[in-house]
């Protein structure tokens, strides 16, 4: 995920890129397909301004969705996950952040 938050004076910016991967455990149903899911995440975060610094943060994330399928389209998946930004490699007396981060998707095969 890449974002690019502007400052409100100037064209300086704070750009986050976040990458992350995870495993899903699937709960056992007739129609829907729920599961459970758990997440580790690397967080960059930089300015574009001078004289400003860049650092990264490990992060991971809780979280539960529901896949349905939909005939002759694909798979529509939605999820809620909660997720702690900087668990790892943050400073003395720095705060945890979170969020909570929903999601819905489509996915649909091509072969």
């Amino acid at each position: 995920m890449y974002s690019r938050l502007p400052e409100k004076v100037g064209s300086d910016a704070d750009v986050y890129w976040m990458a992350g991967a995870g495993l899903e455990y699937p709960i056992p149903s007739a129609v829907v397909k729920p599961y459970f899911g758990v997440d580790v995440m690397y967080i960059s975060v930089s300015n574009s301004g001078s004289g400003t610094s860049s650092f990264t943060r490990g992060g991971v994330g809780l979280g539960a969705g529901i896949e349905f399928s939909l005939p002759g389209v694909g798979s529509f998946d939605t999820s809620v996950k909660y997720q702690m930004l900087n668990v790892m490699g943050k400073d003395t007396n720095e705060n945890t952040y979170s969020q909570i981060a929903a999601s819905v998707a489509l996915m649909f095969g091509v072969m």
